[in-house]
């Protein structure tokens, strides 16, 4: 058996398999990405694409060993503007169920769950770019 590879052929494959390729990488990217203001705290967050899903990273912090310390990576979406994953406290050094509600443009609540969702603890945030 012979396949024969026309160049017009070849180029459609290779715009599937580029196309393939950047489309989740293209989708990772959230309208909750950018800075954030921790409003009880005065801390500032970073929010991003993290192992295709969402990530967070503490930027600004009274407490300087919690700055670089990433405590989100690849939550997945759970509704529009809405994801779920694991969350670390770097008070307590416990990882809860995250929840992250993108409200609307500049607005964003995070609630820390235990216990399945029974118990349920959140803070709202502020975008600052």
């Amino acid at each position: 058996m012979t396949v024969k590879l026309t160049l017009k052929s070849f180029v459609a494959a290779a715009s599937i398999a580029v196309l393939g390729f950047t489309a989740p990488l293209a989708a990772a990217a959230t309208a909750a990405d950018g800075m954030w203001l921790r409003t009880k705290s005065g801390g500032e967050v970073e929010v991003f694409e993290c192992e295709g899903g969402l990530g967070m990273k503490v930027t600004k912090s009274d407490t300087p060993e919690k700055v670089g310390k990433q405590i989100m990576c690849g939550a997945e979406a759970d509704g529009e503007n809405k994801w779920r994953g694991d969350i670390l406290n770097l008070d307590d050094g416990k990882t809860y169920t995250g929840i992250v509600t993108l409200d609307d443009a500049d607005n964003l609540t995070l609630e820390g769950c235990v216990l399945g969702g029974l118990i349920c603890k959140e803070e709202a945030w502020t975008r600052i770019k």
